[in-house]
């Protein structure tokens, strides 16, 4: 795999077992199954999205929980669900004050020791997350939402060729997280190889089908491995020009 290291202007070629790992992030029963679930029978969708060719809707179903397991499986993942605890904390707890004269039954003694039972485990979890939340965190499985979310949009297969190529990283499908997945203006960017890049949104193909192939533009791809990353706009000026 061609790498780029920070620094420096020429790329290095490294074996695979040496870029974008992380040794013992996951149990090896879950990279067992990653193998054996998901990547081993995507293998040959993506090899035929790479040539242009349309899948059907199991095919098409898999490649999307392929991608939506690229966004689950890395770090940043955890990264976004750690900074999702305290905010979902301070929300459950501010519900269950509010429930208090109900849940206490008008109860003045009972009310103050769910009170004081609820503060105690506020402080308690706000020091140490519960651990199912945070196995929840490790779980590199996608929400079925977050399936239906890429299999519903638009795809389109756009080709580059060198020296332009498209560029990926430890986060390898890109999308903008303001937006999400499920809005009019979502989209990803997912590339198969340095000249092939499955794009989606929901503006529909120019011609009908489920994948249409184009000839992206130098700019396109720049946007794709650089300015894509810091504002947002709408697929449709890029795609359907």
């Amino acid at each position: 795999m061609l790498s780029y290291v920070r620094g420096e202007q020429e790329g290095r070629l490294l074996p695979i077992e040496r870029v974008a790992q992380s040794p013992g992030y996951y149990d090896a029963d879950v990279e067992r199954d990653l193998s054996q679930l998901v990547e081993g029978p995507t293998t040959p969708l993506l090899d035929a999205l790479r040539h242009g060719e349309t899948l059907d809707e199991t095919g098409r179903t898999a490649v999307a929980v392929y991608a939506a397991t690229c966004i689950k499986r890395v770090p940043r993942a955890r990264e976004q669900g750690r900074e999702l605890i305290p905010h979902t904390l301070e929300a459950v707890v501010e519900r269950l004050r509010a429930e208090l004269p109900e849940l206490s039954g008008g109860d003045p003694v009972r009310m103050d020791k769910l009170r004081n039972d609820l503060e105690v485990a506020y402080e308690k979890y706000r020091e140490t997350p519960p651990t199912a939340v945070l196995d929840q965190l490790r779980d590199p499985r996608p929400t079925w939402a977050m399936v239906e979310a890429i299999r519903n949009m638009s795809w389109r297969l756009l080709i580059t060729e060198p020296p332009e190529m498209f560029l990926t990283s430890d986060n390898p499908l890109f999308y903008f997280e303001g937006l999400g997945l499920g809005k009019d203006t979502s989209e990803f960017a997912f590339p198969l190889s340095p000249t092939r890049c499955l794009h989606g949104c929901r503006q529909p193909l120019r011609l009908g089908g489920t994948l249409e192939t184009r000839n992206a533009e130098r700019a396109l791809v720049h946007e794709s491995t650089a300015a894509w990353r810091t504002t947002p706009r709408s697929c449709s000026s890029r795609t359907q020009r």
